[in-house]
């Protein structure tokens, strides 16, 4: 049994003693000293340390990625990849600790009997990096996996009214600011990045315009649905193509709930016209539509015309074949495409294949160690090895870090000098489209600093790691949190990968009265094989000739 402090200024909000806290997360030990000056060290087994001051309210640690990270040893878990040994993070830059003034927030470190104690939701923000955190609802804690898991207690209860916790609603916003200012990465995209950075997000609502004071003011409402409405106004101003995700209609539980109705109510009320019309038009996100139905019918329309060697996960991953050129086909990083990727290698390596093209056009991302995986054999025959260092910075340390990971290339179950000569001799290529996200953009944007030739559109960016946190109400949203991955080149990974050859067509639609982006050149299986050789075969003759970013028929007539 783990015992929590209330106070009466705070009712609802239990704070916690960081030992009991984290014991519940780690497989390694801590150790709690108070210190002579009245501080308390919590000391990690494994030689780092996090300092809270009861007095100047403020929670330091010496290395704060080590501490807060993640087991190497994930045994058991849904996060152990079988092909992949993840190493000891590696600093690129002199390490630099960090110190966290909760008293800029008004939230405590409070000192209770001679014991140190923080707020659950702070604590749990703390380490959410472990994608595990623990939640206080209706007199219980639970631990919960914050990644892709379903919620295993019922939270019904906080749907079944309209009104807040008023207790709650001002340590709600407070951490709301803190987690935006100290633990959200900032990406490139997100129109609030520059102004949080500069003035942290309480001030940016001030001052940003009148909707983002507007937007204050309902987040501090009593309403739960004046709430609602703030984070989704709030979103659009977040949106960074998928990872920050402020609106909580995923939180309703259907619309059969209290709030769901009264939710849907608020829509469909013509007094509420304009600030609906503001979420939607904040919110609409127009290229996940496109992509939804015109690249997805398109590309199907093509590939059909050719051979489908194999499928896998319910035709989620599949190969197709055109001559001497396969093409392997997957929607997310997930640890199954591994094995269907390795599986097409090796049927490519054994039927004459020259050119494997990666369809990476509808990817959102997933797995980093199946990134690491699959850019590893793409580039092995420069590199050799079977050791890939993926590289990040992170926001709340300004440390820069490479994560080493091992992998079993040959997939024999051993992590051994063999994996490093597994070498694959054939023309690589990605396919790219803006639906291209996070570890999906990754990948091309990486694989282009290693001169593999990307064809489509520019990816769609995702530059900073995903976390999903929950409010002290235990309502969950994602944010793109302080691991913001980096390139060797110094390139912004947020702007995606700009292709080599730029295959999409604007066409007019009788339909929808104006020109709209056509896909089927990018599918075009012989078009693009032409492409990618002469990418290998005459780089002198396709290089980028006319400045543009990209390599297009325009370059070869320049040249000529």
């Amino acid at each position: 049994m783990t015992e929590c402090v209330f106070f009466e200024d705070e009712p609802s909000v239990p704070y916690i003693n960081p030992v009991d806290y984290l014991k519940n997360l780690y497989t390694v030990g801590f150790e709690e000293v108070r210190n002579s000056d009245g501080t308390f060290t919590v000391k990690k087994a494994t030689g780092e340390n996090m300092t809270l001051d009861p007095d100047a309210d403020t929670v330091s640690f010496d290395i704060y990625e080590n501490f807060c990270g993640n087991d190497t040893d994930q045994a058991g878990s849904s996060l152990q990849m079988d092909f992949v040994k993840e190493h000891p993070t590696r600093f690129l830059s002199e390490t630099k600790g960090v110190t966290f003034e909760l008293s800029k927030y008004q939230i405590d470190a409070a000192e209770v009997d001679g014991e140190i104690y923080l707020p659950l939701p702070t604590i749990a923000d703390f380490f959410n990096a472990t994608y595990n955190a623990g939640e206080y609802y209706d007199g219980s804690i639970y631990y919960t996996h914050t990644y892709g898991s379903e919620i295993y207690f019922d939270k019904s209860k906080y749907f079944a009214t309209v009104e807040r916790d008023k207790s709650l609603i001002d340590y709600d916003y407070r951490e709301l600011c803190f987690v935006m200012d100290t633990l959200y990465g900032k990406p490139y995209k997100s129109k609030m990045s520059a102004s949080i950075n500069e003035l942290g997000l309480d001030k940016t609502l001030d001052t940003y315009n009148d909707e983002t004071r507007m937007v204050k003011e309902l987040l501090l409402s009593d309403s739960k649905i004046d709430y609602m409405a703030g984070l989704s106004i709030m979103q659009g101003y977040f949106f960074d193509g998928g990872h920050t995700a402020l609106n909580y209609e995923s939180n309703l539980y259907g619309s059969d709930t209290v709030l769901g109705k009264a939710w849907a109510d608020f829509m469909t009320d013509p007094e509420n016209e304009q600030i609906v019309k503001r979420i939607f038009a904040l919110n609409m996100n127009g290229d996940n539509i496109i992509y939804e139905f015109r690249l997805k019918p398109q590309r199907a329309e093509k590939y059909a015309q050719y051979e489908k060697v194999n499928s896998w996960e319910n035709d989620t991953i599949y190969c197709v074949r055109e001559g001497d050129t396969l093409v392997f086909v997957f929607n997310n990083y997930v640890k199954e495409a591994v094995s269907s990727f390795k599986w097409s290698l090796d049927y490519a390596k054994e039927n004459g294949i020259k050119t494997f093209i990666i369809d990476d056009s509808t990817n959102t991302g997933g797995s980093s160690a199946v990134l690491a995986y699959i850019l590893q054999i793409m580039i092995n025959s420069q590199m050799h090895s079977n050791v890939y260092e993926m590289k990040m910075t992170n926001t709340t340390t300004n440390n820069v870090l490479a994560v080493p990971s091992e992998l079993d290339l040959n997939l024999d179950g051993k992590f051994d000098d063999a994996d490093k000569e597994v070498v694959y001799d054939f023309n690589f290529a990605v396919l790219t489209s803006g639906r291209s996200f996070s570890s999906g953009n990754l990948l091309p944007v990486l694989a282009k600093e290693y001169g593999i030739p990307i064809l489509g559109e520019t990816s769609g960016g995702g530059e900073c790691a995903l976390n999903v946190r929950y409010t002290p109400a235990t309502l969950t949203y994602g944010i793109s949190s302080s691991t913001k991955l980096i390139t060797d080149s110094g390139a912004i990974v947020d702007k995606g990968a700009a292709p080599d050859y730029y295959l999409v067509d604007m066409v007019y639609d009788e339909e929808v009265g104006q020109e709209v982006k056509h896909f089927s050149n990018m599918y075009d299986i012989p078009s693009i094989t032409k492409m990618i050789d002469d990418f290998y075969n005459n780089p002198a003759v396709w290089g980028d000739v006319d400045g543009d970013g990209s390599i297009t028929v325009d370059d070869a007539t320049a040249v000529q």
